[in-house]
Order: structure tokens, then sequence, then C-alpha cells
């Protein structure tokens, strides 16, 4: 699986962010494996100069991954705090082994 972290305060590195991000999905060994999931992690979001998390997914464009089978989901965080971090990593751990049960079959 692929682990996303977005500073949810940094509004203007959120579009390069988006564009990063498919480069990365769309290049070698992850575009030709659509199902690996990918956790986007919205960091700082305890910070009051933060966008909301619909805002941090519209900018990197998650919307477009709905369009895909790559499973994906996006959680407000604060590392520091580690609130949100285990919410994320469950999903993700929960989706892996998802894939690797279908794929034994």
């Amino acid at each position: 699986g692929i682990i996303f972290v977005i500073d949810s305060t940094d509004q203007l590195r959120l579009a390069v962010v988006k564009n990063e991000l498919q480069t990365m999905l769309q290049s070698g060994e992850l575009a030709a494996k659509p199902c690996v999931p990918v956790i986007f992690f919205a960091n700082k979001m305890d910070l009051p100069d933060a966008v909301s998390l619909d805002e941090v997914a519209a900018s990197i464009g998650v919307a477009s991954l709905s369009s895909t089978r790559r499973p994906h989901n996006i959680v407000r965080c604060c590392a520091t705090t580690g609130e949100g971090v285990e919410e994320g990593i469950m999903w993700l751990a929960d989706i892996v082994k998802q894939n690797r049960a279908e794929s034994s079959k």
C-alpha cells in the first residue's frame, strides 16, 4: 500500500501534491497494479490555518481515484498527537488483507 502524507496547512503545496500524485500513480509498477491501495493522511488538522478535509481531497484530486479500481481513503490526522494515524493504518491493513485473500483464490 501507499501512505501519502499531506500538510493541510500549506495550500500552495496542494497543487504540487496533486501533480506528484498523478505522476506517481500513472508510472511504472503502480500504473500496472490498480489494486494497490492509497491512504492519504491530511496532517496538521489541529492547526487553525488547516483547510478542511473536503478541501484537501478536492485540491489533490482524490475524486479522480473514484473512477479507478484503486482503493483509497483520506483521514484527518495530527502526527504530533497521533490522532487519526491508527485509523488510517488499520484501513490500509484491512485492504491489503482483502487483496491478498482475493489474489489467493
